[in-house]
């Protein structure tokens, strides 16, 4: 990307991918180099995608390069075939998070943010149960502090509307937090996280 960027001259160059957030493009790196590739004066990018929550595999600075133009082109044609193979969280339990999609999320997080994350999941795990009902803000707010990952409630709760903003993370009416996906898939993310 760097030696096409140095380049006096470079020809046009249309990049047309079929399903942006397919299994073998979701990793961050690939998406960093297609979004740089797409940032770049002379290359322009045309891409589809499948899956509605896509744009949860994407930051800020990723978002940024890519400079999507959004059209709606749905052919409201049956997804029978594809989602026989599907076997994300998404298609069992709407409203939740598939593993794929969290840790894509999850690894584009500040380190504060992710350890401020990581709370709230061994939490949610030391409970073990589907019917936890989450983790008191209050008790959040401490264990935050004594790690130094906030130095305020302000700045918790700034942290806190982004995993809001992605779903990560659900907030009851009386103050407590949890993470609306199934147990197993926390534990899967749990134990690729600690790998990493």
């Amino acid at each position: 990307v760097d030696w096409i960027e140095s380049r006096r001259w470079t020809p046009r160059v249309f990049l047309i991918v079929h399903n942006l957030d397919a299994e073998m493009l979701r990793c961050d790196k690939t998406q960093r180099v297609l979004s740089r590739l797409a940032s770049l004066q002379r290359v322009h990018l045309v891409a589809s995608v499948d899956h509605i929550n896509c744009p949860l595999l994407w930051d800020q600075g990723k978002l940024s390069g890519y400079n999507f133009m959004w059209e709606d082109v749905t052919t409201l044609l049956s997804y029978v075939e594809e989602t026989s193979y599907e076997t994300s969280l998404m298609a069992q339990n709407s409203g939740t998070l598939a593993l794929s999609s969290l840790l894509s999320v999850y690894r584009s997080l500040p380190h504060n943010s992710r350890g401020v994350f990581r709370i709230i999941l061994e939490k949610h795990l030391d409970a073990n149960s589907q019917k936890y009902t989450g983790m008191a803000f209050s008790e959040l707010y401490g264990r935050c502090r004594e790690e130094m990952l906030v130095t305020s409630d302000l700045a918790l709760r700034t942290m806190l509307t982004e995993f809001l903003d992605h779903q990560m993370v659900k907030w009851r009416r009386d103050e407590h937090l949890y993470i609306p996906t199934d147990l197993s898939v926390l534990r899967q993310f749990h134990s690729q996280i600690q790998d990493s």
